[in-house]
């Protein structure tokens, strides 16, 4: 009975050792400050090959910034020193916006040299007092914004008409993510849940999958998507998001607990997850499998955009945008 006592100790030992060594991919990296204090909340990439970054610090300030050279080097091209920016997005060479704190949606028609903010007659002020977290358009004209804070209050905003006029839906939870086919088709993710709409948002129904905060969504074409979990889970469908599939579970025993805060895909199938102290997450097949990055820094990843080059770059809470060789 000694003996088999020891043999067990023996096991489990092997068992704790193996799980923690720091075994992963190594990409090479460098990074670039942006500003002292400041978050890299999202980066936004055109198909020209500027990528955008916006940022801040919740309720005290906030910018959002440019980049002609691959994030090399960065020009600010928007600064507010009350809110934190939460979103940007262009659709075309002049025409963009940005989203963030106490529903600050601003659009800018002149490349980025001025911005004007929305303002909202109809809506029910006193409930929706809350961040506006992610911004998509379909095209020039359609448009899609969502936010929410302490997991309700969820808000859709959409625009039919280039962001002169906004309609808004309200949610019991709190969204930060969507995926939308076209105009008409999509679906909006967040805390404890996701829901699809086929009639350009004026209805949603509840999707059959929860029990994770379903912080980002990406869609390699119609039927195949991906959503990241905070709580620790990368799911996948093949069906337009009818039903889902845990693909990674960033919560198996023995394992230190991963928090997810963003997932993307090149167009060949390879895609990148990003979270908490440092996670980036690799796969190579399309989603099936995942392995780890080595950590290059402790700070949590909050965004990534992979530009098909050889390059990604990932956003950080410490104000810094590293970009890592893939």
């Amino acid at each position: 009975m000694q003996s088999y006592t020891k043999f067990l100790i023996a096991c489990i030992t092997i068992i704790l050792i193996s799980s923690c060594k720091k075994e992963g991919i190594e990409l090479p990296s460098s990074s670039s400050v942006m500003e002292e204090g400041l978050i890299i909340q999202k980066l936004f990439l055109r198909s020209t090959g500027e990528v955008y970054a916006c940022g801040g610090k919740r309720n005290s300030a906030g910018a959002v910034w440019r980049s002609f050279d691959g994030g090399g080097s960065w020009q600010k091209i928007y600064s507010n020193g009350d809110h934190s920016i939460y979103s940007v997005y262009f659709t075309n060479d002049t025409t963009g916006f940005a989203c963030g704190d106490d529903l600050l949606l601003l659009k800018t028609t002149d490349g980025g040299l001025t911005w004007n903010a929305f303002h909202y007659p109809e809506l029910p002020i006193n409930r929706f007092i809350v961040p506006l977290r992610d911004i998509s358009f379909t095209d020039p004209n359609n448009g899609f914004v969502q936010g929410g804070d302490t997991y309700e209050n969820g808000i859709v905003l959409r625009t039919y008409t280039a962001g002169a006029s906004w309609i808004y839906t309200g949610f019991n939870n709190e969204l930060r993510s969507s995926y939308f086919t076209d105009k008409d088709h999509g679906i909006v993710s967040g805390y404890g849940g996701m829901f699809m709409t086929s009639d350009s948002g004026t209805s949603f129904s509840q999707l059959n999958v929860s029990g994770d905060f379903f912080i980002s969504l990406y869609f390699l074409n119609p039927t195949e998507g991906f959503a990241a979990g905070h709580n620790g889970g990368l799911y996948r469908t093949s069906d337009s998001g009818d039903s889902w599939k845990m693909v990674f579970d960033g919560n198996k025993a023995l394992k230190k607990k991963m928090h997810f805060n963003a997932i993307r895909f090149l167009s060949n199938g390879v895609g990148y997850a990003c979270g908490n102290k440092g996670l980036l997450m690799q796969s190579t097949d399309g989603g099936s499998t995942w392995k780890e990055v080595k950590r290059f820094t402790e700070e949590d990843l909050l965004c990534i955009c992979p530009n098909g080059l050889g390059w990604l770059l990932a956003g950080s809470s410490g104000g810094r945008i590293y970009r890592i060789d893939i």
